[in-house]
């Protein structure tokens, strides 16, 4: 059985810091789904099928969503997903108090087939979002679970053109009448072509090329991110990205 993958620092809020998933007790709860991929207490995360099997019952046991995605597109880890949405609830924190509370509005671009930034904003924070994907495949994957939940007042799947989606990653889908947000998050491409990728023999990915590459690599379109941002000014509060650690910051 492989080992565990590497967990980033965790946000003191993320209940995953301090109590790691019980994959033997919940095999237990979840005899079909788990299962079948649990041996000794732990699971394979070289195998794609039991990765996604675990996303669907943590999902399910302790965020009540009924969620499900295609076998061929990338299955994230919920543990390191929720910790993005951590770290940015204590910035959206940040704004100045009012007396009534505003109810909080976001863009997630590059939604893909899980859905799961929305899906955990929506199911641990309350918020509302705009969800973008150039990839109709992935985007019908992303309606099956807004329609399984009864989010279609919470989360709003828009299409954008390939095309426009990598050099006007915001504006190619804002419209006049979206108002603003409070944040726009993404967890872009990070390479630039599929001869950048180095795979990670500790877990598993059955991804799409454009889950993993767009044009010029995360630094383009990080770039096309802040450009748009510094056009759109305050209609956008907060924009934030998830980067590879290290790669191209300086």
């Amino acid at each position: 059985v492989a080992r565990e993958p590497a967990r980033p620092a965790m946000h003191p809020l993320n209940p995953y810091r301090d109590r790691r998933p019980d994959y033997r007790a919940l095999s237990k709860l979840y005899p079909d789904e788990l299962g079948p991929h649990v041996r000794d207490g732990a699971i394979d995360y070289t195998s794609a099928d039991a990765a996604r099997a675990l996303t669907t019952v943590l999902l399910r046991n302790d965020f009540g969503v009924d969620w499900t995605m295609p076998q061929d597109r990338l299955c994230p880890p919920v543990p390191n997903r929720l910790n993005y949405i951590c770290w940015l609830n204590e910035l959206l924190a940040l704004r100045a108090p009012t007396h009534e509370p505003e109810p909080v509005r976001g863009i997630d671009i590059g939604t893909g087939a899980s859905l799961i930034y929305p899906v955990l904003g929506v199911s641990a924070m309350g918020w509302a979002f705009l969800a973008t994907e150039i990839d109709e495949y992935s985007l019908q994957s992303a309606r099956d679970i807004v329609e399984r939940n009864g989010w279609q007042s919470r989360v709003d799947l828009r299409h954008v053109a390939c095309k426009n989606a990598s050099t006007q990653p915001l504006r190619a889908v804002l419209r006049d009448e979206d108002g603003n947000f409070d944040f726009v998050m993404t967890n872009p491409p990070f390479f630039a072509s599929i001869d950048e990728i180095s795979p990670n023999p500790h877990t598993a990915c059955a991804a799409s090329v454009a889950e993993l590459v767009t044009p010029g690599g995360e630094v383009a379109f990080v770039s096309a991110l802040i450009r748009d941002s510094l056009a759109l000014g305050s209609r956008v509060r907060w924009c934030v990205c998830s980067t590879r650690p290290g790669a191209n910051l300086r």
